[in-house]
């Protein structure tokens, strides 16, 4: 198994590194008026927690803001748990900002994304129990088993203590018309940029074991009005942050407690009324799973591709195209050519990485 990076196929890997000049972060962080949001000349320790908050997206406790001033070699400024302005005057903003990036980055509390996972293939000839999974989907459904069968490898993922994945959208935006859907991906389709956008239709996720505490998959816009991606992390505001899951799972409008045998299926694009194919994102599929408080969690995620009307025929790379046509003729009760190991195509693991959310 290996690390989570939350990243999609439009998505850069962003490494946060702080800047600014002699010591002072250029951002928001160098300004004392951005820490004292009431304007009272004192920066208090729930100020200290907003500010982070609002310019890092992390929460953090009372312990937390005193080990980072420990870290900078400034322990003795929160003896009266304030910072007037020539205390702040006297810090290095940008040690604060390279601290709290590093924490967003590699600390597991705080990453967006706390989990390891594998990739399985779902061939029935490899593994017949896991085939049969993808057989009711296509019966759950009512999709057509090449849609079904073009859908990405099994993820099975694991999350230990503290182990959580923010609010996020398991696919992406339809207005890249310029880039394909990267399981239509290929050398000539991608083009000069080497982009391409995730086009999940469907998650189909499977809890493997019951977790002692936590762990729940959250949907924090669940039977929501209208979607605006302010009142879902609310920055500077920790107490309404719905897009936190370590901290926020408790206000998110649904939640699923993991169990073993349990499945959750939603749907990420709507149907486009025009042409039926796959249409524009559904903001409300906002999820992500919350901390794991006790124990461990192990879930697998079944990603169930589709392509957009501007493009329905070129294949699937996950389509194992003689092990499609050996479950047809089975459902069709007519007799197939039998397969042998290495039939089929060739999955480039790094495109897999690549694309993963």
């Amino acid at each position: 198994m290996f690390n989570s990076t939350a990243k999609g196929g439009l998505t850069t890997n962003v490494t946060y590194k702080a800047w600014g000049v002699d010591g002072q972060s250029l951002g928001p962080l160098g300004y004392f008026t951005s820490w004292d949001k009431n304007n009272d000349s004192i920066i208090t320790m729930d100020e200290m927690i907003s500010i982070a908050h609002l310019t890092k997206t992390i929460i953090m406790e009372e312990s937390d803001v005193r080990d980072l001033f420990k870290a900078i070699e400034k322990p003795n400024i929160l003896d009266d748990d304030i910072i007037d302005i020539p205390e702040f005057e006297g810090l290095s903003t940008l040690a604060i900002e390279t601290y709290m990036d590093d924490l967003w980055q590699n600390n597991d509390r705080f990453k967006p994304r706390t989990s390891q996972q594998a990739w399985l293939f779902m061939e029935q000839w490899l593994d017949p129990i896991v085939h049969n999974i993808r057989e009711r989907l296509v019966r759950l459904t009512g999709l057509s088993r090449e849609i079904i069968y073009g859908g990405e490898m099994l993820q099975v993922v694991h999350y230990t203590k503290y182990g959580h994945y923010h609010a996020h959208h398991d696919s992406e935006t339809h207005e890249r018309n310029d880039v394909p859907c990267c399981h239509q991906y290929s050398g000539d389709t991608l083009g000069s940029t080497g982009e391409c956008k995730i086009c999940r239709f469907l998650t189909f996720m499977l809890y493997l074991n019951d977790v002692e505490e936590g762990g729940e998959t959250a949907f924090p816009m669940a039977d929501e009005d209208t979607y605006d991606p302010d009142t879902v992390r609310h920055q500077g505001d920790t107490t309404r942050d719905k897009y936190n899951l370590s901290h926020g799972c408790k206000i998110a409008n649904l939640r699923v407690k993991p169990q073993k045998g349990k499945a959750v299926l939603w749907y990420n694009h709507l149907v486009n009324g025009t042409d039926g194919w796959m249409g524009e994102l559904d903001h409300f599929s906002l999820h992500g799973g919350c901390d794991v408080k006790s124990g461990e969690k192990w879930i697998a995620n079944m990603w169930i591709t589709a392509p957009f009307g501007t493009d329905p025929v070129t294949p699937s790379i996950f389509l194992n195209r003689k092990d499609f046509e050996m479950a047809e003729a089975k459902a069709k009760g007519r007799t197939a050519a039998p397969l042998k190991f290495g039939d089929g195509i060739v999955i480039d693991n790094e495109a897999i990485v690549k694309q993963e959310l």
